[in-house]
């Protein structure tokens, strides 16, 4: 017997089908969506590149959601869910009323931190991998190099400040 989870019929809640060698194949249709106020949230964290440590899937990446009533949901991005089981590699998330999604982040498997900037609610939401900027990508050797150069311009105009005004000391001393 296997079976998977995933929402068959895109309206935002989880079905499940049940495969068996004597039964054959069963769909069971959770219609949890089709009540009044339901809203949900998908967020499916990809990969494109081939070059990075991330795999396509996003396969053990973690995603924080912070709500406005100051809880945060953690999810694991998994692909197996038992024998010859699957299910869709994204995390979902029933937002409950009067509650706002405040945040989301994807903790990627190499580290790297994703903060989204756009979600919408009640669909799936692809975020590919983009890591926010570090303080090490701020900081690159061009932009360090202007800085320096910068606080050393800074540096000699005071210099010649400070000389300016003990030349006009001295000058009033005499």
């Amino acid at each position: 017997m296997g079976s998977a989870w995933a929402d068959f019929d895109g309206d935002g809640d989880l079905d499940l089908v049940l495969g068996d060698s004597n039964i054959g194949i069963r769909f069971f249709e959770n219609d949890a969506a089709q009540r009044d106020d339901v809203r949900w949230i998908s967020i499916d964290p990809k990969s494109p590149a081939t070059d990075d440590e991330i795999n396509r899937d996003a396969i053990g990446a973690m995603v924080d959601i912070e709500l406005s009533n100051g809880r945060t949901i953690r999810q694991a991005i998994l692909a197996g869910d038992g024998f010859i089981g699957c299910s869709v590699s994204e995390a979902r998330l029933g937002v409950p009323s009067g509650t706002e999604i405040e945040n989301i982040k994807i903790i990627w498997n190499d580290g790297e931190v994703t903060t989204m900037e756009d979600w919408t609610i009640n669909r799936i939401n692809v975020q590919y991998y983009d890591p926010d900027p570090s303080i090490e990508n701020l900081l690159s050797r061009s932009s360090l190099s202007q800085i320096l150069l910068i606080i050393i311009g800074l540096s000699f105009i005071v210099f010649l400040y400070i000389r300016r005004q003990n030349e006009n000391d001295a000058s009033d001393r005499k």
